[in-house]
């Protein structure tokens, strides 16, 4: 089972993190670390941090400032947390405010960002260069999405840099993409690109984003994530 969850890491939460609301929760239906976590990011690190709580509510403590520090976040960087039951520990991805150096292996939108038109949305120059070796795929490409939905789509290059254009309005439409959602990409292969939409509403204060499980359902029984999986 893969929970998840999304935080943007400000400059007060450098040495330490706080977790949403309703990870004491979580604890207790979900086996989420109650004393200390392992982090793995996708580099391959692993690091061991402590989980404490301060009247009820649950911040992450030693050892984060260590993974803040490694991974250099600038402010108001976007971590998005996914726990594996099975192995104990969170896969952390990082995705920076400055969309151009995001992971080069993934991309992800956000809505703002200057960059992101109405009927389309940039991809990171990173992943460009990286995963699709500095070339513009041939239409179609295909976005997976939860329940076996997928979307064929078009890649352009606007401007002078590359986004998805044909099909981005019907992906937004049809999985309801709000101002509260963060949405990555990973690239299965050269034509093929997964998609996982994560809830995190900047009005909740720190990390009180929601939960979501390998169902596509948030805890409170409302459709919100795939985490790579299905929102049905």
């Amino acid at each position: 089972m893969v929970y998840g969850f999304a935080a943007r890491v400000c400059k007060i939460d450098k040495k330490s993190l706080k977790l949403p609301a309703n990870y004491g929760e979580w604890i207790k239906k979900f086996a989420y670390p109650e004393k200390k976590a392992a982090i793995r990011t996708l580099n391959g690190k692993v690091f061991e941090v402590k989980v404490f709580n301060l009247a009820g509510d649950y911040f992450l403590y030693n050892g984060w400032l260590d993974l803040v520090t490694s991974l250099k976040l600038p402010d108001n960087s976007w971590v998005v947390f996914q726990y594996e039951e099975a192995l104990t520990f969170f896969h952390l991805f990082h995705f920076y405010q400055d969309i151009s150096l995001a992971p080069s292996n993934y991309f992800y939108y956000k809505a703002g960002h200057v960059k992101n038109r109405a009927d389309s949305t940039y991809v990171n120059r990173l992943f460009v260069h990286h995963s699709l070796l500095n070339t513009c795929p041939s239409y179609p490409d295909v976005v997976r999405g939860a329940g076996n939905r997928k979307w064929f789509v078009r890649m352009d290059v606007l401007d002078h840099e590359l986004c998805i254009t044909t099909g981005w309005s019907r992906i937004k439409k049809e999985m309801s993409i709000t101002d509260d959602h963060l949405l990555v990409f990973e690239m299965v292969d050269f034509n093929t690109i997964e998609l996982s939409v994560f809830s995190s509403s900047e009005e909740e204060v720190g990390a009180n984003a929601w939960l979501v499980s390998e169902d596509g359902f948030d805890h409170q029984g409302r459709c919100r994530s795939n985490l790579g999986r299905g929102c049905r």
